[in-house]
């Protein structure tokens, strides 16, 4: 792919940074994360991990959907994406849905 310069990123409820990768493999490196949106503590560690080793952009991390400052990025970012909150809804957990007080996107 032939790209005059590279698309922005926004990256929210990022959980491990699967869709980051993947989304960067699939745009043949045309791609740069401007910022990642994560709450959880053991996901922000390792988010930070594969920065540190150059397997993800360096971009701020913001532990807080709720209080994102969307006026920063407004206009600056060409694609958004955002991991689904697994664990109310996998067969490996409680599976407890709506009821699972870590399903926060009905809250927002």
């Amino acid at each position: 792919m032939d790209h005059p310069s590279k698309l922005t990123h926004l990256s929210l409820c990022t959980g491990y940074g699967g869709i980051d990768l993947g989304l960067s493999r699939a745009l043949g490196g045309a791609l740069r994360t401007i910022t990642y949106v994560e709450i959880g503590a053991f996901n922000v560690e390792n988010l930070v991990s594969k920065i540190e080793s150059e397997l993800l952009d360096v971009a701020p991390i913001f532990t807080d959907l709720k209080r994102f400052p969307w006026e920063l990025y407004h206009g600056k970012v060409d694609i958004i994406s955002g991991g689904f909150p697994c664990q109310p809804f996998s067969s490996a957990g409680r599976q407890a849905g709506d009821d699972d007080p870590r399903h926060r996107l009905t809250s927002l």
